[in-house]
């Protein structure tokens, strides 16, 4: 006769081997509290309280194992499907998990698209790309603008003319500017 499976007694795991909870988090490289989001949301990993010495509050702990498949999952993602990794390379690529995939998205947000994505035939271009597009600062060329050094007008903020920004090499401002301290 088999015993129910209500019958059957398992000991209780041993939580000292079990990670505390900001070490879970950081070990799948989120934030304590994104951990406890997940958690909410999926039950994932299961989280016991450790009983500490001296009176002190019990500690929160994961399940090792949950957090091995937890990795295990967040690196298949990072693998399958980097937003940008075709067009963004690191200087010392480091696996990292998800927070270099958000850094990198991220970062490309922040950059905007490449010079190369500005619409080639288009006349005017924002402070932004003129920036880009000569290598100054956008002080400067607001200060251009602003003194009529280069083409541009005020239409919700500072727009260059393209060809203008182009023959930017023939300002007198330039030409007549000592550069030697």
């Amino acid at each position: 006769m088999t015993p129910e499976p209500s019958q059957i007694l398992t000991s209780p795991p041993d939580l000292s081997t079990w990670p505390s909870k900001l070490d879970a988090a950081r070990l799948l490289g989120i934030g304590e509290r994104t951990l406890d989001r997940q958690i909410a949301r999926t039950g994932a990993p299961e989280i016991r309280m450790r009983p500490r010495n001296n009176g002190r509050k019990p500690e929160p702990v994961c399940n090792p194992e949950d957090l091995q498949r937890l990795v295990e999952e967040r690196k298949r993602a990072v693998l399958m499907a980097p937003e940008f990794a075709s067009t963004v390379a690191l200087a010392h690529p480091v696996d990292d998990g998800p927070a270099i995939s958000r850094v990198i998205s991220a970062v490309a947000r922040i950059l905007g698209p490449p010079l190369e994505a500005i619409e080639a035939r288009a006349l005017f271009l924002t402070l932004k790309q003129a920036s880009i597009y000569t290598g100054l600062s956008m002080a400067l060329l607001v200060r251009l603008a602003q003194q009529g050094e280069v083409d541009a007008i005020k239409d919700n903020g500072w727009k260059f003319r393209r060809a203008g920004l182009d023959a930017m090499n023939e300002l007198k401002s330039f030409e007549d500017t000592d550069f030697e301290a």
